[in-house]
């Protein structure tokens, strides 16, 4: 094909519609959805099933599991704070074990949850721990690690509406 301003033209138009068209796929891909998972059932959780604990609120997958939380939160506490945290109601502030600052390159994942640590020490004993000692190290204690991104607002009822003919 013999090149020519037309055949230039063209292609650079083709060109810039393909770049469009990705840039338009990449702007209608939502951004990652967090799912938090019932601290008791390990299940979705039910978005119209909380409540508040400890200065944030915790989902459940069902009013059972949320019963059976309130009956005894201690067994499924660390879970719910992990729920606090991966829902970014609380962000990390120092390490969850001592309470030092984080240090670079010191960083897990845990449940979703990127989490960071003062030393290699720490790091490497939480990375050596079994899943559920993981989570109630690093979870158990929240005020070590962790704040509240603002605090939780009371539940307030709605304003009652004037009676008619006022």
């Amino acid at each position: 094909m013999r090149m020519t301003p037309r055949n230039v033209a063209g292609w650079g138009l083709g060109l810039a519609t393909a770049w469009l068209v990705v840039a338009a796929v990449a702007v209608a891909v939502p951004a990652m959805k967090i799912e938090p998972m019932c601290p008791v059932s390990a299940e979705p959780c039910d978005p119209k099933v909380s409540l508040d604990f400890h200065g944030g609120r915790v989902w459940f997958c069902c009013k059972t599991c949320k019963q059976a939380f309130e009956a005894d939160p201690s067994r499924s506490t660390p879970l719910a704070h992990q729920q606090m945290v991966l829902t970014r109601q609380f962000i990390q502030r120092a390490c969850p074990l001592d309470g030092a600052g984080v240090a670079a390159g010191t960083t897990l994942d845990l449940g979703g949850v990127e989490v960071g640590f003062c030393s290699d020490a720490c790091r490497t004993r939480i990375n050596q721990a079994a899943i559920d000692d993981q989570t109630r190290l690093v979870f158990g204690n929240l005020g070590r690690g962790f704040a509240p991104v603002k605090p939780l607002a009371p539940k307030r009822l709605p304003p009652e509406k004037p009676a008619a003919g006022r």
